[in-house]
């Protein structure tokens, strides 16, 4: 799985490759610019919310009217926010992950909501399932609870200290 540097990297990289094809061809350009002008006044023309986004979005309409501009991202703001803690986990998702809350949940599903080594329900006091990845590759691994989470971190991931590990238990019996 890219982390998200490499994923913008590889994104800007596509585009920008994209775009000089595109330039190199200026009627197919001309006709591409047409293509998003006319999607874009289709938008404007039957859309009020959006038209009254535009005209607050332009710096002639912020500086005529600044209080009405102000009470407009408010208006928007309530709106459309999202509470603190769902936005930061959804940065924290895609940033080190790579992925969405919708492939989460989908993870989340496909264990049945149990962690991936113990197969318990997390803990009451832990509720969430942390995300196990490989800190060499960035590969996610699994979803475990936190006990399972904290165990393989303190062998940090060495499979050849975690099977002397379970040798010594052996061994105690």
């Amino acid at each position: 799985m890219l982390t998200d540097e490499e994923r913008r990297a590889k994104n800007a990289a596509h585009m920008r490759e994209w775009y000089k094809r595109l330039k190199e061809d200026p009627e197919k350009f001309a006709a591409h610019r047409a293509k998003v002008n006319a999607r874009q006044k289709a938008r404007y023309d039957s859309d009020p919310e959006y038209r009254l986004r535009q005209s607050y979005n332009s710096a002639k309409a912020r500086k005529e009217d600044p209080e009405k501009w102000k009470l407009y991202q408010q208006e928007w703001y309530q709106a459309h926010k999202i509470p603190k803690e769902e936005a930061r986990n959804i940065r924290r998702l895609d940033s080190l992950y790579g992925m969405s809350p919708e492939q989460f949940q989908q993870m989340v599903d496909a264990q049945k909501g149990l962690c991936a080594i113990c197969h318990r329900l997390p803990h009451p006091k832990r509720p969430r399932l942390n995300i196990d990845h490989c800190h060499e590759t960035g590969k996610v691994r699994g979803l475990l609870c936190h006990l399972c989470n904290t165990g393989l971190g303190s062998f940090q991931d060495n499979s050849a200290v975690l099977a002397a590990a379970i040798q010594y238990l052996l061994k105690g019996k």
